[in-house]
């Protein structure tokens, strides 16, 4: 005899899934025994070290945290996402790494026209 899976939705219909022997519910009516890393205290620990670091660090030090994060969940993405899945990650990857060669670039040129700008003054004082 063939056990169909004991679920009911909420149509009223009945799931008619194969369950595995002895089980009640198929694999996706079956509730998943793994805990969420949010349980973990020390996942929530380190989560919230992190939070406070990149509050309080400078605006390059969250730019590379940033960079870095990215290039950290690339190879899960890379491996375990479809083509449609990846696609976003790809869109987003670039746009944040161009944001942030543009906010650089024009730091840069804002501490260069400061220096200019206070060179001049200097030579105007003499």
């Amino acid at each position: 005899m063939v056990h169909e899976c004991e679920h009911f939705y909420e149509t009223g219909r009945k799931c008619h899934r194969i369950t595995k022997r002895g089980e009640a519910l198929c694999p996706g009516h079956r509730p998943n025994p793994r805990r969420s890393l949010h349980d973990e205290p020390a996942f929530m620990r380190e989560v919230a070290v992190l939070a406070e670091h990149l509050r309080t660090a400078g605006d390059d030090d969250l730019f590379c945290a940033l960079q870095d994060a990215l290039a950290a969940i690339l190879p899960a993405i890379e491996r375990k996402a479809s083509r449609a899945g990846y696609l976003p990650f790809a869109r987003a990857s670039v746009v944040v790494c161009i944001a942030v060669e543009r906010i650089i670039r024009s730091r840069e040129r804002r501490n260069a026209a400061a220096a200019n700008a206070a060179q001049q003054q200097a030579r105007g004082s003499r």
